[in-house]
């Protein structure tokens, strides 16, 4: 979901993420698997036509199993965001957070580095056609 909050300025996102994992070992002939549950929030200011920089947190919960059935971890990362339109139709968008707080189940510790990355990245480039 977004929302404009400042005309042509500020921005904010909100995000359910539900994410289905299920692979297959060939060296075992296992299949694992898990889900991951969470939420994230971004907002972004627009400092020139068609460049958004933000920042956003996410919460991530962890489950053995697609349906949620055992929880295994939690994570919150938190990073900044930026979305560039280059044309009409190329547009690019690029995050990175960091993992601030987290843990295991059922473990000591204060991050979660078992079930979630220490770090995440993602950039997009996109064309509409």
């Amino acid at each position: 979901m977004d929302k404009e909050l400042v005309d042509k300025f500020i921005f904010a996102a909100f995000n359910f993420i539900y994410e289905p994992e299920r692979t297959h070992s060939r060296v075992t002939s296992d299949w694992e698997q898990t889900s991951e549950l969470g939420l994230s929030a971004a907002l972004a200011a627009q400092i020139r036509p068609g460049v958004l920089v933000g920042a956003e947190v996410r919460y991530m919960r962890s489950f053995d199993g697609l349906g949620l059935d055992r929880f295994t971890g939690n994570a919150l990362f938190i990073g900044p965001t930026i979305y560039a339109k280059f044309s009409e139709k190329v547009w690019m968008s690029a995050a990175w957070s960091a993992q601030v707080a987290g843990r295991v189940h059922n473990e000591m510790g204060a991050l979660d580095t078992t079930n979630f990355e220490r770090h995440r990245a993602l950039l997009r480039f996109g064309y509409n056609f």
